[in-house]
């Protein structure tokens, strides 16, 4: 019996040890209060898909991938970003699309690199019916027969997106004919994912480089 004691007692001090050990490893991994980036004391991550984390101007807490992709991470309960902002390769041509992307918001647009929006739909899917969206109190404006905005009224619809709180879809859900409008407030969040994704498409290379050990 004294013998099992003793065994456990020794399991027991070696698995405190390698606790404290990990939990030192994952404390080195971490950088915190850096100000060389998005906004101030953001923290850094020497390893893993995350690189730097950090809370904007007007409150919204972000993550910055190591790939460059960005999210504006989910409140409360949430657990999709409010907003995600990323690339993928096309495996066919090589060519890159990148997107914004929100899944509370029936939001879903294409950018450049540097952020700039350059298509959007909405979510509207009925045949022969157009949708429609409203950003603050300017002018609404029509999906076209794919259903979705490009060209010179999508970089509208995002110039728009940037200066308001608050954008309106009017959407056909098949097979239901009839439209179904909906408000979203989003807050500064439009205008921080864009920001972030401009800053990080300038400065990710920078970003990534390594930090001495502290």
């Amino acid at each position: 019996m004294r013998h099992v004691l003793v065994a456990r007692i020794v399991q027991a001090l070696l698995a405190s040890v390698v606790g404290l050990n990990l939990a030192a490893c994952e404390t080195s991994n971490i950088i915190t209060e850096m100000n060389d980036g998005f906004a101030p004391n953001e923290t850094v991550y020497k390893a893993g898909p995350i690189l730097r984390t950090g809370v904007t101007k007007a409150g919204n807490k972000y993550t910055i991938m190591r790939n460059g992709n960005v999210n504006l991470d989910g409140k409360g309960w949430e657990v999709y970003p409010r907003f995600k902002s990323y690339c993928k390769t096309d495996p066919i041509d090589d060519t890159d699309l990148c997107i914004y992307d929100s899944l509370h918001r029936s939001f879903f647009a294409e950018r450049t690199r540097a952020g700039t929006l350059v298509g959007i739909c909405i979510g509207n899917d009925f045949p022969g019916r157009n949708g429609a969206i409203r950003v603050g109190k300017n002018p609404a404006v029509s999906t076209d027969g794919a259903n979705c905005l490009s060209g010179k009224r999508a970089r509208k619809i995002g110039q728009q997106l940037l200066d308001n709180e608050e954008y309106t879809v009017k959407v056909y859900k098949w097979p239901n004919d009839f439209p179904i409008k909906a408000t979203f407030n989003i807050g500064n969040e439009f205008r921080d994912i864009h920001d972030l994704t401009s800053f990080v498409n300038k400065n990710l290379s920078q970003l990534r480089q390594p930090y001495p050990d502290q």
